[in-house]
């Protein structure tokens, strides 16, 4: 019964701390998880590729709310965002990749 009573506590202890992840993390997870899907990446490649794409949702999610009313202004902002990782990211994942998620998001984008 102690035992059981532990679990219950883990599970809600678990529960509690994944809501509160910011924004950025579920996204760049999310990011992570459809490059995994779509591109052949080792544990040290996920692992790296992580870290680059929650820095870079991070920075882009403050241009986002800093720059509420200013729409083009975030527009702007991000796309330099982009253009600075994307070159670390190459880096990470290779260019073979980089090819295959290019074709996927202009696959996903023509539907």
């Amino acid at each position: 019964m102690k035992n059981l009573l532990m679990l219950a506590l883990l599970f809600i202890c678990i529960a509690a701390n994944a809501q509160n992840k910011e924004p950025y993390v579920k996204v760049a997870e999310k990011n992570l998880k459809t490059w995994v899907e779509v591109c052949d990446l080792d544990d040290q490649q996920q692992k790296d590729l992580l870290v680059v794409v929650t820095k870079k949702q991070k920075e882009l999610h403050t241009i986002k709310f800093e720059n509420k009313d200013n729409k083009e202004q975030a527009k702007a902002l991000g796309k330099e965002v982009t253009k600075k990782y994307s070159k670390e990211i190459k880096d990470i994942v290779g260019a073979e990749n980089i090819q295959k998620m290019n074709a996927y998001y202009r696959k996903a984008n023509k539907k």
